[in-house]
């Protein structure tokens, strides 16, 4: 499997888990997947890398995910 696919793959993991608003009740989980996806970043597309901050923005303050 290639590193693209691994990528999409993960991003579509961590959009359901935030859709679901997992980053308040689970925020390690999310963390750790985020931190499987950051590990790519060069690889990662200018929308999957706003998409990531978003993430991380929403986990420090503790805030729904209402996108």
């Amino acid at each position: 499997m290639s590193l693209r696919v691994k990528l999409i793959q993960r991003m579509d993991a961590l959009q359901q888990m935030m859709e679901s608003n997992l980053h308040l009740s689970d925020p390690e989980t999310v963390l750790e997947l985020l931190d499987k996806v950051k590990f790519a970043w060069s690889a990662l597309s200018e929308e999957d890398r706003e998409y990531i901050e978003g993430v991380e923005y929403a986990i420090e303050a503790q805030s729904d995910w209402d996108v």
